[in-house]
């Protein structure tokens, strides 16, 4: 059976001390099994789905994109499972970003609205 870093996955060899990847120790604590590598690869998901929501979450005022860096930016924290390291706080910072954004944007069309709405009224 294969045995795998609990740190970052790579596949080590029964004579490893050290792990060749990230250099953790391995030798004072047991080998993990292939369950660690899916938890490790779900983390590894987690961050770029939060990376890709927060960039996302920068461009334009599109219903359609700040919706879909939203879902990001949820499935991230989501599928984070509590991990350290998960960049869970840069997927709460998307979904802040959307929802100032679309705060904003409410609030230009009441003004406009508005706006419209007593122009037409001085010129009848």
């Amino acid at each position: 059976m294969a045995k795998y870093c609990t740190q970052c996955g790579n596949e080590l060899r029964e004579e490893d001390n050290f792990c060749r990847v990230c250099g953790k120790s391995v030798s004072s604590e047991p080998f993990s099994n292939n369950t660690n590598v899916v938890v490790s690869s779900e983390t590894n998901t987690a961050k770029v789905l939060a990376i890709i929501g927060f960039i996302l979450s920068f461009f334009g005022f599109e219903l359609i994109i700040s919706l879909i860096s939203v879902v990001l930016c949820v499935i991230a924290i989501k599928k984070s499972h509590g991990s350290k390291d998960s960049l869970k706080g840069l997927a709460i910072a998307g979904i802040i970003i959307n929802v100032l954004k679309l705060l904003f944007i409410i609030l230009v069309a009441v003004l406009l609205y508005i706006g419209i709405y007593n122009s037409s009224f001085l010129f009848r």
